[in-house]
């Protein structure tokens, strides 16, 4: 999602997870020498783009995650994505 929202010209991200460990990881900057550690790096790199990024972890109700499966199974999938993103 990260790197759709930059290839469409965004640069005020936020990134939510339901998983408490990964928006740890990415607001500390610590980068294991795993896999995990590896997508961690990833996101921090393409993060370095962002004017303004935060992470946030969602108890209940990731609401961009359910609208991006609902999506992908459209061949609009990337326009509706931006939009929401937008909004």
């Amino acid at each position: 999602a990260l790197k759709i929202g930059l290839e469409a010209g965004l640069r005020r991200i936020t990134l939510e997870s339901g998983c408490l460990k990964p928006i740890n990881h990415l607001e500390a900057k610590i980068v294991e020498a795993t896999s995990f550690g590896c997508i961690v790096n990833d996101i921090l790199t393409l993060a370095k783009s962002c004017i303004d990024i935060s992470f946030s972890h969602v108890r209940s109700g990731n609401q961009v995650a359910h609208c991006i499966t609902k999506l992908s199974v459209s061949s609009g999938w990337r326009k509706s994505l931006l939009k929401l993103l937008i909004l």
